[in-house]
């Protein structure tokens, strides 16, 4: 599906927000040839190391051709731009570099990984260059915010994206550095946040410092980890990994791949509607609401697209909202 869902829209002809024109690639190459014997070396130059993996393409199949030079351009492109963050990308061939592959555990073609921090993230993005640097933006950014006022908490609740929160008493502690170090495998999809204020923190249902909430998309109330505090990261993640799978998930530019590719037996759900016209808004609410019923079911998943995210949806679909 990869491939067939690549897009590549760039090349100079992107305006960002500011009036400035997206930058074209200057002809130079950078991406890293990667191989067994070097990959640890470039994974501690760089803050982040970038890798895609492929299989060269056959040269009687102009599509695979074709598609591997838009990816290049692509890879070549988000290096240019994301040089200076300190973040390299490099090319893993899976044909040639198996005992590279079999160490790392990656054998997808078309996969792309980030390695960061002793961390291992897989981008699922669309595959285009402003996708991808907003992405590691993103993951170069400190892993954890703080909740310091009642206007950051505001902002909180308001986000309705996957979260996870700590009561924590210092930062000068084991259990926020354990909770550092999970986040780690998680952003930029899952925000992570503490609140050390003993107000703010009963404003969120918390009561003993080492509490850990998760926020599902669009749902009222958290889920809060069990066991006595302090938890460890081995704990952390596998309780976040539990329940980050959520019953009503929006798709965007950034989770398209892990959204659309789930593995669900049950009842899988595609519903299109645009929150910002009146019928659609109405249409959306129902969704949260059904999402919420039936939070418990496992078998349920229900994806809702925004036609605004991704205009040939609009085009295909001039209702905006149905299922």
């Amino acid at each position: 599906m990869r491939a067939f869902a690549f897009l590549f829209a760039l090349l100079g002809q992107l305006v960002a927000e500011q009036g400035l024109e997206f930058p074209v690639h200057d002809g130079k190459d950078r991406i890293i040839n990667l191989s067994k014997k070097n990959f640890d070396r470039f994974t501690k130059k760089y803050e982040i190391l970038v890798v895609y993996f492929y299989s060269p393409p056959r040269k009687s199949n102009s599509a695979e051709e074709t598609n591997w030079l838009l990816t290049e351009r692509m890879l070549e492109l988000s290096a240019q731009i994301v040089e200076r963050e300190g973040v390299g990308i490099g090319v893993v061939d899976l044909s040639k570099d198996k005992k590279l592959a079999k160490k790392l555990q990656i054998f997808e073609i078309g996969a792309i990984w980030c390695f960061h921090r002793g961390h291992e993230v897989e981008f699922n993005g669309q595959r285009s260059a402003d996708v991808l640097v907003e992405f590691l933006l993103e993951l170069d950014e400190y892993p954890v915010e703080d909740i310091n006022n009642k206007k950051e908490l505001e902002s909180f609740l308001r986000d309705d994206s996957s979260k996870v929160v700590s009561f924590i008493d210092t930062k000068k502690s084991v259990a926020y550095d354990e909770f550092v170090d999970a986040s780690l495998d998680f952003v930029p999809l899952i925000s992570f946040y503490t609140v050390s204020n003993k107000q703010l923190a009963k404003s969120l249902g918390m009561k003993n410092v080492g509490e850990v909430q998760f926020y599902e998309p669009f749902m009222n109330k958290p889920i809060t980890m069990e066991g006595e505090p302090p938890h460890d990261n081995i704990d952390l993640e596998a309780f976040i990994a539990r329940h980050k799978r959520a019953t009503l998930r929006q798709l965007n530019k950034l989770n398209m791949y892990e959204v659309w590719e789930d593995e669900i037996n049950g009842i899988h759900i595609v519903a299109f509607s645009d929150d910002e016209d009146p019928e659609g808004y109405e249409f959306t609410q129902n969704l949260k609401a059904a999402a919420q019923i039936h939070t418990d079911n496992e078998e349920l998943s229900i994806v809702w697209i925004d036609p605004d995210e991704f205009p040939l949806v609009s085009m295909m679909d001039p209702m905006n909202h149905r299922l």
